[in-house]
């Protein structure tokens, strides 16, 4: 067990630095707002930096970069004592987009700084919270420490990440946050006692958007006329919005792309002057070449993840008809090349877009109503349904993707009878526990049962750094407080809730604890049917 956890951990990190990565990749300038970082990281104390900005300015690469340039220098100037700099991206994994999994790689990594020795983690979110004040008190004693946190707003609501009631008031660490110009978490911030510094990421100067397009062309070996009669660099650096990173970024990609080099200057004239234009040209032009019904149910799906798909589900799901068992790549390999400067697509990660803004547009163009937002999830959920119980027995022995977000679909596609199948098995209970998901189980079953918000977890459209994930907002994802099966689901979140100590350390009681339950309830019910093909020990004198 203590294996297969540190292998989870070093793979959660391998995420992140992945995202970091990805973050640091052609980041120029920002002299300034560095230099005040510095300066701050520098002096004596501990406190918060707010890093704000708009979509696509570039706070999650200034973060980013700063850390990295952080934890070389420092380890430069005090070899025996550098700075421990910590960097979670949220987005980076489908883990990272919940506060639980926050805190758990937080706690994890700031064991190891503290140099205690790695232990289970407190399963309820009060005691993983107190877990978390502790560790950072223990490790900021032990060694200077920066904390990164990237795209902290970006956590579903229903987590209440945006309240920051799980960061220590006094934390004995730098910490740094990345959040939107407007919302609840830069409320909470400036609510603080004392109220966080922050620092405004602003736009790029004209020399550093004049580097950031030149470095981006070099790497496919490419350049812009810069003559005077025909000044191309100067006709993109006049577009309204040419000083954030993320329009540059894409009208590089659109120029890659772009294969008459005579027409060149009439295509960059033509381009969006503002970032939301150019996406959806690009959306326009992607449609052109591959097909809007491809396009569109590509994005679609990897939008209503949690966190992104693997490339061989995203071409199960996508696949054109039931005898097709997966999308052809001849159809799938040109739509990847050009979606490369939009998504994160790297070897063993899940693809998800890489910024919120492309996220949203995609968001209001393909799953803009109710309807097809279940629909979309509808065909996740089958997936995913497939997936966890290959043998379609209820023995619910597939694989732990199925296992983890078979639920949420469920849910998000209003499937509520499939929905039932799943939540009051408990083969899936064992499985989920057994994978170490006892939190997420008690999470889906609050999901549907919760009675102090009618709303399902909402779909999350799946995001990755630089620029992080917003919600598919919809008011037809709301609980059926009244469908059929909604009673059994609560008992067996009770169950699951009161047991849930023993559940997460052994999931192999699972059915014996449920026996144990009065023999009138769901759980006790559903255990008495495998009494011949189980072995119990029988509670004769219940109270």
């Amino acid at each position: 067990e203590e294996d297969e956890s540190q292998a989870l951990a070093e793979e959660e990190n391998f995420f992140h630095e992945c995202a970091a990565e990805d973050l640091c990749r052609d980041f120029v300038g920002r002299v300034d707002i560095l230099k005040s970082l510095t300066e701050w990281t520098d002096a004596a104390g501990t406190g918060i930096v707010t890093l704000i900005g708009s979509a696509g300015i570039g706070k999650s690469a200034v973060a980013a970069s700063f850390g990295r340039a952080s934890a070389k220098v420092h380890a430069a100037k005090n070899p025996t004592k550098p700075l421990a700099v910590i960097t979670h991206c949220v987005g980076a994994s489908p883990s990272s987009l919940s506060l639980r999994g926050l805190l758990m790689r937080l706690c994890n990594e700031l064991g190891k700084v503290a140099g205690e020795v790695q232990k289970e983690l407190p399963q309820d979110s009060k005691g993983l919270e107190r877990e978390f004040a502790r560790l950072l008190e223990v490790a900021s004693f032990r060694t200077r420490l920066l904390l990164i946190i990237d795209g902290i707003d970006q956590i579903p609501e229903a987590d209440r990440a945006f309240s920051l009631s799980w960061l220590p008031k006094n934390a004995a660490a730098k910490i740094i946050l990345t959040v939107s110009e407007a919302g609840e978490t830069l409320r909470a911030l400036r609510q603080r006692s004392p109220p966080a510094k922050e620092l405004v990421v602003g736009p790029l100067e004209l020399r550093e958007r004049r580097e950031l397009i030149e470095r981006i062309l070099a790497r496919f070996h490419k350049r812009l006329d810069e003559r005077p009669m025909n000044d191309q660099m100067r006709m993109i650096l006049k577009k309204t919005d040419s000083s954030k990173p993320l329009f540059c970024v894409v009208v590089c990609e659109e120029l890659r792309v772009f294969g008459v080099f005579e027409k060149l200057t009439d295509r960059i004239k033509l381009l969006g002057v503002s970032l939301n234009k150019l996406i959806e040209e690009v959306l326009d032009r992607l449609e052109a070449d591959h097909g809007r019904d491809l396009v569109a149910n590509a994005l679609s799906v990897i939008a209503c993840s949690r966190g992104g798909l693997y490339e061989h589900e995203l071409l199960r799901i996508t696949r054109r008809t039931a005898t097709e068992e997966m999308l052809p790549s001849a159809l799938w390999s040109p739509l990847a090349l050009s979606l490369q400067a939009f998504v994160r697509r790297v070897q063993g990660l899940p693809i998800c877009f890489n910024n919120s803004l492309l996220a949203t547009t995609v968001e209001h163009r393909y799953v803009g109503t109710p309807q097809r937002v279940k629909q979309v999830h509808a065909q996740l959920a089958a997936y995913f349904l497939e997936e966890v119980d290959p043998a379609h027995d209820a023995t619910f022995n597939g694989s732990k993707r199925g296992v983890s977000e078979v639920a949420y679909h469920l849910a998000c596609a209003q499937m509520w009878p499939q929905l039932v199948h799943v939540l009051t098995s408990l083969n899936f209970v064992e499985r989920k526990c057994t994978f170490g998901m006892t939190h997420d189980l008690i999470a889906d079953y609050l999901a549907v049962t919760s009675s102090s918000s009618e709303q399902v977890a909402t779909p999350s459209v799946a995001v990755a750094p630089p620029r992080r994930r917003l919600g598919l907002t919809s008011s037809s994802n709301t609980v059926q407080t009244g469908f059929a099966g909604i009673n059994q689901v609560r008992e067996f979140a009770s169950f699951v809730a009161a047991n849930s100590h023993i559940l997460a350390s052994r999931p192999h009681l699972t059915f014996q604890q449920a026996a144990n339950q009065p023999d009138t309830s769901a759980p006790a019910i559903s255990a008495a049917k495998y009494l011949l093909s189980r072995t119990f020990i029988k509670w004769t004198n219940k109270p």
